[in-house]
């Protein structure tokens, strides 16, 4: 068992000589744990903050379920993105090439024998100049 020593208690030698002069014994002589503030808080602070305008924002259960639904949307989106683009660029190549009276396949084969390397994105900003500047 610990004992807990109090300043009026100190009889021992020893333990007048360590503290000296100063009634108060040093902290490590008592027997109790310092109290270390979690980051949990912080956490549920932040992720509550985000979640904010979504339905049952305050509950935090709720809340970080919905943000981590909204982080894995925003990553499928990002994806998606990239497929409309090209889907929007390859349908206005196609348009164009159709009003040259060529096929948008055939168009894309010679470009690849040719090993003209360009995508459908600058492929359509060029056709975008072309139409614009006559």
């Amino acid at each position: 068992m610990v004992e807990w020593f109090i300043a009026s208690d100190l009889k021992s030698e020893k333990l007048k000589d360590f503290v000296g002069s100063n009634p108060t014994p040093p902290l490590f002589l008592f027997n109790f744990m310092i109290r270390i503030k979690s980051s949990g808080y912080k956490n549920r602070k932040r992720i509550l903050k985000l979640s904010k305008g979504l339905r049952y924002s305050n509950l935090f259960k709720q809340s970080y379920q919905k943000y981590k639904k909204s982080l894995f949307n925003k990553f499928v989106s990002r994806r998606l993105k990239k497929r409309f683009f090209r889907c929007l660029w390859i349908t206005k190549i196609n348009s164009f090439m159709k009003g040259l009276n060529l096929k948008y396949s055939l168009f894309i084969h010679s470009l690849k024998k040719q090993n003209i390397g360009l995508n459908r994105k600058i492929l359509y900003s060029l056709l975008l100049l072309d139409v614009f500047s006559s």
